[in-house]
């Protein structure tokens, strides 16, 4: 009987399913193709209130940006993200302050960018885009400079469902330094939360959150909320981003007639991105898949 109850024991120690090790580590490579879609909300509100006036001036900016087409891996930098692609475009639309822009790419459109950050420029066959396109073109392919996997660390046992981890801050602090906003990590709250496995389209993936929030109300708020998915390799297939900034500044020094101003600053970001993988860029689409070619990708 004895004999039996330890056979017992390894037997179901057998079955038990192991702690599955997840990598975060996901670095682009270049020649990388993808099929791509992304649309994005974007806002900064302006209001500076002048000393011993009740009257606050206000200015609006916005770009609402929506792409679909291809695109290509060319170069990346250190961190593994895209600092040369190429874009074929199907579909670019958008509007700046409320005022739609005119499209200037027909149908299949090839561009090339340069996303370094002292550079960020997009041509076509050399030269320049047009600047109404190039302002919807780099707020939907923005420099960037930092990995997934600094926030979310290279590898994890992963959790049960619900249940998650806290992100090292380490180089979100230092995004923020650079912009001359200095805090330490406990004045944030933050957490990173496993969903369990999803799929988007025909991709199995695993589904993430992050949120990273001030922990309470001071001269600057913000709160970034991120939902990925991401498949056993390769980049997010799936990313829903929405951020909210609010800085207070005062002025002060050697500004004699803005000295005392207060100044706020609203920013909100809401983006959606798609990346299917594919092994290569179509020649051209199919007759009559002009408005979106989707089908054989996410089915």
């Amino acid at each position: 009987m004895r004999i039996f109850l330890v056979a017992a024991v390894f037997l179901s120690a057998a079955v038990l399913p192991a702690a599955e090790k997840f990598s975060f580590v996901r670095p682009l490579e270049a020649g990388s193709c993808f099929r791509c879609f992304i649309q994005t909300r974007q806002s900064a509100r302006y209001k500076f209130s002048l000393p011993g006036r009740d009257d606050p001036k206000v200015k609006l900016d916005t770009v609402q940006a929506e792409f679909a087409g291809w695109l290509q891996i060319r170069q990346v930098n250190a961190a593994g993200n895209p600092s040369s692609i190429r874009i074929r475009i199907e579909r670019l639309t958008g509007a700046l302050n409320g005022k739609t822009l005119q499209n200037h790419f027909p149908f299949g459109t090839w561009l090339d960018a340069d996303l370094s950050p002292e550079r960020s420029n997009f041509t076509i066959e050399g030269k320049p885009v047009p600047p109404e396109s190039h302002a919807l073109l780099k707020v939907l392919f923005p420099p960037a400079e930092s990995a997934l996997s600094k926030l979310t660390g290279a590898e994890r046992v992963l959790p049960k469902p619900g249940q998650g981890w806290q992100p090292d801050l380490t180089s979100f602090l230092k995004l923020l330094d650079q912009r001359r906003i200095q805090f330490p990590a406990s004045a944030f709250r933050s957490g990173i939360t496993y969903f369990g496995p999803e799929r988007v389209g025909k991709f199995p993936c695993r589904k993430f959150g992050l949120l990273i929030e001030t922990a309470k109300p001071s001269d600057f708020d913000c709160r970034i909320k991120m939902t990925f998915w991401l498949a056993p390799s390769g980049p997010p297939v799936r990313v829903s981003r929405e951020a909210r900034e609010v800085i207070r500044q005062v002025m002060r020094g050697d500004q004699p007639f803005a000295y005392g101003t207060v100044v706020d600053l609203l920013c909100e970001d809401h983006t959606e991105q798609t990346l299917f993988p594919v092994d290569r860029i179509p020649d051209s689409a199919p007759a009559g898949k002009k408005s979106g070619a989707w089908d054989s990708l996410i089915r």
